[in-house]
């Protein structure tokens, strides 16, 4: 069997009624679009996402049912052996950490002293949220930790830090409650770099760092504001996104030690259930 040297990994995107949302869907089509780019001999696609709120399939598991009942109706080919699942994972952070799993366990991912390319396909939103942080935070970027388990197993990795270098699927929402999801996306680097600092891996007396990630964020929680101020549909999300505002407004940089849990968790709450509240996803 030949080597694979191409991973193509398809991040999970959650289910609905135990069914791909529309943005779900996207991503699968824009893989089966772009699918000729790629040899089928040396190229393996990695469908990711586990079992979530009370689903009975896994996000791979539906996304990979799609893929080869379209591969079907278009009259297209791809081999059996050529596509996995990863189906254990419940977050971005999770589809890197058993991606790595399972590729260091696939037969045909071998170590070599040319590099496996490894192509991301999800939103580009997503995307740019994964790259962003490996940029501004490599020491928490989930490329930084891929290509580090999959060095422990003697297997370099390549991935470009360059969106367009990747399949990028045009997000499919232009809603005021769209852009007010993708604000809250844009919020996820601060609580990484909070994270982060918590458990020792980021420099808390990083003061340029901190002010700028702080600084970043306030600015995303204002245009928030003004968004909902100016448009009365929006009004379900005021509540979650002052408690944001007030989380934010409290913090000094650099954040005392024994505030930096509570720190954590006063953002990070009202900002999971901005998540799911503002994803127009959830309603398709």
């Amino acid at each position: 069997m030949a080597k694979i040297n191409n991973i193509i990994m398809v991040l999970g995107k959650r289910l609905i009624n135990n069914r791909l949302t529309q943005q779900g869907k996207a991503r699968v089509e824009w893989l089966l679009q772009h699918l000729n780019q790629f040899n089928p001999e040396h190229t393996l696609i990695m469908f990711c996402g586990g079992l979530t709120h009370e689903q009975h399939i896994s996000e791979a598991q539906a996304m990979a049912d799609l893929f080869n009942e379209q591969l079907v109706v278009r009259d297209m080919y791809w081999p059996l052996n050529r596509w996995c699942l990863e189906d254990n994972s419940t977050s971005s952070v999770e589809n890197f950490y058993f991606a790595a799993k399972v590729l260091t366990q696939h037969p045909d991912v071998k170590p070599d002293a040319l590099p496996l390319h490894i192509t991301l396909l999800s939103n580009d939103y997503h995307l740019e949220r994964i790259l962003s942080i490996q940029r501004y935070l490599p020491e928490q970027g989930l490329v930084r930790f891929l290509q580090m388990e999959l060095a422990a197993h003697s297997i370099q990795a390549q991935v470009s830090l360059r969106r367009q270098d990747h399949l990028s699927v045009v997000y499919g929402y232009h809603s005021n409650q769209a852009t007010l999801f993708l604000c809250v996306e844009q919020l996820t680097p601060f609580r990484v770099y909070l994270e982060g600092v918590l458990h020792g891996n980021i420099d808390n007396q990083n003061a340029h760092l901190g002010q700028f990630m702080l600084e970043e964020a306030k600015q995303t929680v204002q245009a928030m504001l003004m968004l909902i101020a100016e448009n009365p549909e929006l009004k379900f999300a005021s509540k979650d996104v002052n408690r944001v505002h007030q989380s934010l407004e409290a913090i000094d940089i650099p954040i005392a030690v024994d505030a930096l849990a509570f720190a954590l968790q006063r953002f990070q709450r009202p900002l999971e259930k901005l998540r799911l509240a503002c994803d127009p996803d959830q309603k398709s």
